[in-house]
């Protein structure tokens, strides 16, 4: 397929289909970033050197952080 060919097939889409199309190429341009690369192999290191936060430690943080806002 051209890219004549695409580019008519995208104005044949829906808002919806575009927006899919648009986050699916901005995922592929960001797999092949170095800079992205090295940010995901960083957080890795990151993870895997215990320097994370569970799920449930978020979930706390958040309630004492909307606790505290309140209080104030």
């Amino acid at each position: 397929m051209s890219v004549a060919e695409v580019k008519e097939q995208i104005t044949r889409m829906s808002p919806v289909d575009r927006e899919e199309l648009w986050q699916f190429m901005r995922a592929q341009q960001l797999m092949v970033s170095p800079e992205y690369r090295a940010r995901v192999e960083q957080a890795h290191r990151e993870i895997d050197a215990g320097k994370y936060v569970t799920l449930e430690q978020l979930k706390e943080l958040i309630t004492k952080n909307q606790a505290a806002r309140r209080a104030s």
